[in-house]
């Protein structure tokens, strides 16, 4: 190996994401929106029943925000993906964020299959309240 191209596959090791807000956002951001929307349509029950519906609209734009920000952590993995050039088993700071980003589309992709689905409940159920 000739130094230019050590210098090269260094560079590249060295461009890696190491953590930071935005990696781990984009790893598990959709498990702490998908919770996040559960605290808040579940808390968001007895106000509803208390002003006969008129507060519905909370529960929608909490469901528009949480799926749209596991959105863009979906996006940002595969942006990881798509950067990341060794495979998981090569044991580089890239092939771990492969894996990582891996992880991350599929659990972003549940979790913005239920937070859709815990949103359809406020058209579909109305709460008997009592």
């Amino acid at each position: 190996m000739t130094a230019t191209e050590h210098t090269e596959v260094t560079d590249q090791l060295e461009k890696a994401p190491t953590g930071g807000f935005v990696f781990w956002f984009a790893i598990y951001g959709g498990i702490v929106l998908w919770l996040t929307h559960l605290f808040i349509v579940s808390s968001l029950v007895r106000l509803s029943c208390n002003t006969h519906g008129r507060t519905e609209w909370a529960a929608h734009a909490a469901t528009v925000v949480t799926a749209a920000l596991t959105a863009l952590a979906l996006w940002l993995c595969v942006r990881y993906l798509r950067e990341a050039g060794d495979g998981e088993d090569v044991g580089t700071p890239w092939g771990r964020t492969r894996f990582l980003a891996l992880f991350g589309i599929i659990s972003n992709a549940v979790n913005i299959l239920l937070i859709v689905a815990e949103g359809a409940y406020v058209f579909l159920i109305r709460p008997a309240c009592g």
